[in-house]
C-alpha cells in the first residue's frame, strides 16, 4: 500500500513521559473519581499525558480515553505544532491508522475485505488482493494478544456532515491507498456504484471519482459501524446507526441494553430533485412507485426500531436525533415531520437539559409542557425553517422562556410582539415595588416617633368586644399581592424575524434584562412574506430608549418596520463599543417626516454638567436611525473607528429628497440651532415648574396650553458642521443627503482616515451624460470650436480647490505653488487609501490634480461613477500624480484609438509567469476550512527585467489598461 500510512508511524497519542515514575498510594477508585472529572472538562490532552506515568495511572486512563474514539483525532491534530504537521497530520489519514487499530480488536468474521483494504497499513504491494487479505487473517492470532481497545468503547459516534467532525468517509485520500482502488476495480464495486445513480441524474460536468467516493463513504460507514458495535453491542450507550443497514441492528434490539442516546444517519436517497421525480412519474411509474415504497418503509423501521427499543427496555432511551444530511448533491436528505415526532413519542422527556439546539429541539417541542427547563442555559433554536421548526409552537401559543430561570444566551426566531411581555410586566412589577418601599420610607422618615403600644390584657375584654388586629402597610400590602418571577440572567440575544413584526419585543427585553444583556443581534430575513411598499410614512416606529450600563455589541435589521435612537441612549449605555441599525422601510421618504421627530439627541448639552466620552468604537445608521441622527453626537466619540450614513442604498442608488426640501427643514446655522434650543428647553422647565406646582396642590394636575404648544413645535433638522475631532476614525461611508452635505474640512479632524466613500447616485441618473467632454467630441469627430452640452442635475455638487481649504476665501496663488505654502491652508489626508466618488460630482481638471496632489497625495484606490466635468486626459494626468496608486476605475466609455493617443494600452495578463495555487482542505480547531499554498514560477518563466510597477486604468465596462513603457526605459 503506497498510501502515506503505509509507511508512516501507526497511530499514536504523542506524550511526553516524565524523567522520574512517582509512586501513588492511592486507590484505583479514587484514580477513577480524579480521571472522570477530567473526562468531564473534556482534558483530553492530561489524560493522554497520564497514560506514560505508570501502568496503575495507564489502567485507568485508557477507558476514558477510548470511550469515544474521535475525540483522540482532534487531540492528536493539536498535540503537535502545526509547522511540524504533514500529509500524515491530515483528519482523514489520523482516522484510518485509528479504525485498523480498533479493528485489530474486533472479531475477524464481521471485518469485511473493503475494511481491511482501506484501513489495514501494513499490506504489501507486490501481492494479488485476495493473498494481501489472507495474510492479514493469520496476523488477527497475533493482534489478538494485544490490548483490546473496544473494550473500553462506549460511544460511537461516525458522522460526517458535522462541520466539527474530520472528514473521515468523504475524503479523497481513499484514493491514494492502490490497495483500496485495485480492490475496487478487482471486485467490481466501482462499476456497482455508477449503477446506483439514476439516468436522470447524471451530471456531465460532475467527474466520475466523485460518484465513486460518495457512495464508498456510505459503505466504509456502514460496515465499520457494525464491526466495531457488534462485539460490544451491551456495553454501548450512544450510536449512529445508517439507515441502509436498519434491519440488521433491529435483530440485535435485545442487546442494545445500556443505549441511551441513538441518533440516524440518512445515508439512504430518500428525496430527488422535483423535476427527476417528475420525469421519473412520467416515464417509469413502476420504478417510481419502487421509490416510494423503500422510502416509506425505511422510515418506519426507524419508528420500529424506537418503539421495539422502548418497549423492550422502558425510560432508557434519553434522546433519538436524525439530522438532516447535506452531502448528497442536488437536494439535503432531511427527515419527515411525522416521522420524527412518533419517534419522540416514545421516549420521556428531555432530563433538566443545560442546552437546546438542532440535536434535541425535535424532541423538547413533542414534549414541551413536562421539560423542566430550570437547568437550561443555551438555546440556540434551528432558524432555517421556521414553518419545520416554530409550527407547532406556534400553534398552540406556548411560551417557555419564562421557565428558562438561568438563560444566558438566546438564539431563536422572533415570535411576535408579545415575545417578552412576560419580563416586561414583571420588571415594572419589581420597579413599581421598589418605589413602594421607596416612598413609605421617607413617609416614615417625616412621621413623629409614635409612642409605646401596651399589650392589651385579654381579661379586660368581654365576649362581645374583639380582640384589636395588627394592621399592614400600603407597601406591605402591595407586596403581598405580588407574585416574583425569576428573570433569567440574558447576556446574549438573537432574534431572527421572518413573518412576523418585531413591535415591543425589543424594547420590552432591553427594559427587562437591562442589567445582563451584553450583545444584542436583531436580523430579518429578507424572503419575509410581510408587504413592503416602500411607501414613505411605511412601517412602525420602535424607539431604543433603555439605559443598559454592559451592553457592548447591537445589531439592529429590521425590513417593514423603523428604528430610531432614543433621547440619551448612547450616553445610557456607556459600554457600547458597537452599534449597527438597518431598516428596509426607509427607502422613499418626505422631509417632513424626519422633520416631526426630530434628532434626539445623544448627550447633555448643558455645559455645567460633565459628560462622559463614549466607548462606542462602530457606528453604522442606516435609514430612519440616521436621519433622526443628532450630528452634535459626533464630539463625544473620540475612540470612534468606522462611521456610516446612509439611507436605502441598493446597488449604489439611494433616494434624496428635492435640495429645496432639505434646505426649508434645516436650521442655517449653529447659533440658531442653539437659541432654539435653549428656547424649547426655558420653556419645558417653566411647563415642569407649572406641573409641580399644581400637584402641590392636590388638584388633577394638568398641562397648561402654552407648555403643551411649545412642546407640539415641529422639530428642524440639525445643522452640521463638519468640524469633529475624531482621532481614530479610519473608515467612512455617507450615502443619499448625507454624502450631499459632506464638506472635504472634515478630513482636518480625521488624521488616520483610510477609505472615504460618498455615494450620491440616485435612481433618476441612469444615464451617464458626459458636459464638456472632449472625448466625446473626437469620437464623434466634431469640431474643435463646438460649443460642448451643459446638464445640470437636481443633486449636482461642485467640488472647487476652495472646498479644500479650512478658510473659505484663502487659496494658493497657483496649481503649481510649493508644498509648504499650501499645506498651511488646505487640508492634507497623508494616510488615504481609498476613495469612492458616485454620483453627479462635478470635477475640474484643475480640482482634480489638485485633490490628488495636494490633498491626498498617498492614495492607492480611486473610483468614480458618473462624475463629470473633467477630461479624460486630465484624469489620466491627475492619477499619475499620487506615488502608491494602484488602481483608478471610471465608468466612462472611451475609445481605443482615444485611450492610445493618451499613452494607454490594454492589459494583458501573463499566465506563465503568475504562481499557481494549491487548494487543501484541513480541520483547525474543529472548522473546515481551505488553505491556499502559493507554488511560485520557476526561474525560466521569471527570467528578465524586473516589471516597473504602473498603475491600473479601468475605462469601458471594466477593462483593465497600463501606461505604455517606451523601449528607451
Amino acid at each position: 500500500m503506497s498510501s502515506p500510512s503505509s509507511t508512516s508511524r501507526p497511530f499514536s497519542i504523542h506524550c511526553t513521559p516524565t524523567t522520574t515514575m512517582p509512586r501513588t498510594d492511592l486507590p484505583p477508585e479514587c484514580l477513577e473519581l480524579i480521571f472522570a472529572y477530567l473526562a468531564l472538562e473534556n482534558d483530553t490532552s492530561t489524560l493522554a499525558s497520564l497514560l506514560c506515568v505508570s501502568k496503575a495511572f495507564c489502567a485507568v486512563a485508557l477507558p476514558f480515553l477510548y470511550a469515544n474514539p474521535l475525540q483522540l483525532l482532534e487531540f492528536s491534530r493539536r498535540r503537535r505544532p502545526r509547522s511540524d504537521q504533514g500529509d500524515d497530520d491530515d483528519p482523514g489519514t489520523a482516522f484510518v491508522k485509528l479504525a485498523g487499530l480498533l479493528l485489530r480488536s474486533s472479531e475477524q468474521d464481521t471485518v469485511t475485505n473493503l475494511l481491511k483494504a482501506a484501513y489495514y497499513d501494513d499490506v504489501d504491494e507486490g501481492h494479488s488482493v485476495d493473498a494481501e487479505l489472507d495474510k492479514e487473517e493469520r496476523k488477527a492470532a497475533v493482534a489478538a494478544s494485544r490490548i483490546n481497545y473496544l473494550h473500553y468503547l462506549r460511544h460511537l459516534h461516525l458522522l460526517d456532515s458535522d462541520s466539527k467532525n474530520p472528514p473521515v468517509f468523504h475524503n479523497t485520500h481513499h484514493f491514494e491507498n492502490k490497495t483500496l482502488t485495485r480492490y475496487l476495480e478487482h471486485s467490481g464495486l466501482a462499476a456497482s456504484y455508477h449503477s446506483r445513480e439514476l439516468s436522470l441524474e447524471f451530471n456531465p460536468y460532475r467527474p466520475l471519482h466523485a460518484t465513486t467516493l460518495q457512495y464508498l463513504s456510505v459503505d466504509l460507514r456502514v460496515q465499520l459501524t457494525w464491526a466495531l458495535c457488534f462485539p460490544v453491542l451491551e456495553q454501548i450507550q450512544s450510536l449512529v446507526i445508517p439507515l441502509s443497514d436498519i434491519r440488521r441492528y433491529q435483530e440485535v434490539i435485545p442487546r442494545l441494553r445500556s443505549l441511551m442516546d441513538l441518533s440516524f444517519k440518512l445515508d439512504q436517497k430518500l428525496e430527488y430533485p422535483h423535476y427527476v421525480t417528475a420525469q421519473l412519474q412520467e416515464e417509469d411509474p413502476g420504478k417510481y412507485e419502487a421509490m416510494v415504497l423503500m422510502r416509506s418503509d425505511a422510515l418506519n423501521a426507524i419508528v420500529e426500531f424506537v418503539r421495539d427499543h422502548t418497549l423492550l427496555f422502558p425510560r432508557l432511551l434519553r434522546s433519538v436525533n436524525c439530522p438532516d444530511n447535506r452531502t448528497w448533491p442536488g437536494v439535503p436528505q432531511s427527515c419527515p415531520q411525522w416521522a420524527v415526532d412518533m419517534m419522540q413519542d416514545c421516549i420521556p422527556p428531555l432530563e433538566r437539559p443545560l442546552w437546546l439546539d438542532s440535536s434535541n429541539w425535535s424532541h423538547f417541542l413533542a414534549k414541551i409542557e413536562s421539560t423542566d427547563l430550570s437547568q437550561v442555559e443555551v438555546i440556540r433554536a434551528p432558524c432555517d425553517d421556521p414553518a419545520r421548526w416554530f409550527g407547532a409552537l406556534l400553534q398552540r401559543d406556548v411560551n417557555f422562556l419564562p421557565r428558562c430561570v438561568r438563560l444566558k444566551e438566546l438564539v431563536t426566531i422572533s415570535l411576535g410582539p408579545t415575545t417578552f411581555k412576560w419580563a416586561y410586566e414583571e420588571a415594572m412589577r419589581r420597579q413599581s415595588h421598589t418605589r413602594l418601599q421607596l416612598y413609605e420610607s421617607q413617609l416614615s422618615a417625616l412621621r413623629p416617633p409614635s409612642p409605646p403600644q401596651v399589650q392589651p390584657d385579654i381579661l379586660s375584654f368581654g365576649p362581645t368586644q374583639p380582640l384589636p388586629q395588627p394592621t399592614l402597610s400600603t407597601w406591605e400590602i402591595t407586596y403581598t399581592s405580588i407574585t416574583e418571577q425569576a428573570l433569567p440572567p440574558l447576556e446574549y440575544l438573537r432574534l431572527r424575524c421572518y413573518n412576523t413584526l418585531l413591535g415591543s419585543a425589543l424594547t420590552d427585553a432591553m427594559i427587562a434584562f437591562s442589567d445582563t444583556l451584553s450583545t444584542i443581534i436583531i436580523d430579518h430575513n429578507a424572503n419575509s412574506t410581510i408587504a413592503n411598499t416602500g411607501a414613505p410614512g411605511f412601517g412602525n416606529i420602535v424607539k431604543l430608549a433603555a439605559a443598559m450600563p454592559i451592553l457592548r455589541r447591537m445589531v439592529v435589521k429590521v425590513q417593514s418596520e423603523r428604528v430610531v435612537l432614543g433621547q440619551n441612549f448612547l450616553s445610557n449605555c456607556p459600554a457600547l463599543e458597537h452599534l449597527e441599525m438597518e431598516d428596509r422601510a426607509t427607502r422613499l421618504y418626505w422631509c417632513s417626516e424626519p422633520q416631526r421627530i426630530g434628532a434626539n439627541l445623544q448627550f447633555s448639552q448643558d455645559r455645567s454638567k460633565s459628560v462622559l466620552p463614549s466607548a462606542l468604537r462602530t457606528l453604522k445608521l442606516d435609514g430612519w436611525s440616521a436621519l433622526t441622527f443628532h450630528p452634535a453626537t459626533l464630539n463625544h466619540m473620540p475612540l470612534l473607528e468606522t462611521l456610516s450614513l446612509s439611507v436605502g442604498c441598493m446597488s449604489d442608488r439611494t433616494h434624496i429628497p428635492p435640495v429645496a426640501q432639505l434646505q426649508s427643514v434645516e436650521f442655517a446655522s449653529l447659533r440658531e440651532e442653539e437659541d432654539h434650543l435653549n428656547r424649547q428647553l426655558a420653556t419645558n422647565r417653566e411647563s415642569d415648574k407649572e406641573y409641580r406646582s399644581d400637584e402641590a396642590g392636590y388638584s388633577k394636575p394638568q398641562r397648561s396650553s402654552k407648555a403643551y404648544m411649545i412642546r407640539a413645535i415641529e422639530h428642524k433638522r440639525p445643522f452640521w458642521t463638519w468640524d469633529w475631532y475624531l482621532p481614530r476614525l479610519t473608515c467612512l461611508r455617507l450615502t443619499g443627503e448625507f454624502a450631499w452635505r459632506f464638506e472635504f474640512r472634515m478630513l482636518a479632524g480625521c488624521p488616520n482616515l483610510e477609505s472615504l466613500v460618498l455615494i450620491m447616485a440616485t435612481q433618476d441618473d441612469l444615464v451617464m451624460v458626459v458636459g464638456a467632454e472632449e472625448d466625446l467630441r473626437h469620437q464623434q469627430q466634431q469640431q474643435a470650436h463646438q460649443k460642448s452640452r451643459e446638464v445640470v442635475y437636481e443633486h449636482q455638487r461642485t467640488i472647487g480647490i476652495q472646498d479644500f481649504f479650512l478658510r473659505k476665501n484663502s487659496r494658493p496663488s497657483s496649481i503649481s505653488g510649493s508644498v509648504s505654502q499650501a499645506s498651511e491652508q488646505h487640508v492634507v489626508a497623508n494616510n488615504l487609501k481609498t476613495l469612492y466618488l458616485y454620483g453627479r460630482w462635478y470635477l475640474s481638471d484643475d480640482s482634480l490634480l489638485f485633490m490628488l496632489h495636494w490633498v491626498m497625495p498617498n492614495l492607492e484606490e480611486l473610483h468614480e461613477s458618473q462624475c463629470f466635468g473633467y477630461t479624460t486626459k486630465g484624469w489620466i494626468r491627475a492619477t499619475g500624480r499620487p506615488q502608491n496608486l494602484k488602481l483608478a476605475t471610471s465608468t466612462r466609455i472611451v475609445s481605443e484609438e482615444r485611450l492610445t493617443e493618451m499613452g494607454l494600452e490594454k492589459y494583458v495578463v501573463d499566465t506563465a509567469s503568475m504562481p499557481a495555487i494549491t487548494v487543501r482542505e484541513q480541520v483547525v480547531d474543529g472548522i473546515r476550512e481551505q488553505v491556499f499554498k502559493v507554488i511560485p514560477a520557476t526561474a525560466e518563466t521569471t527570467a528578465g527585467p524586473s516589471p516597473i510597477a504602473r498603475p491600473f486604468y479601468r475605462f469601458n465596462d471594466g477593462q483593465h489598461y497600463v501606461k505604455r513603457i517606451s523601449t528607451t526605459t
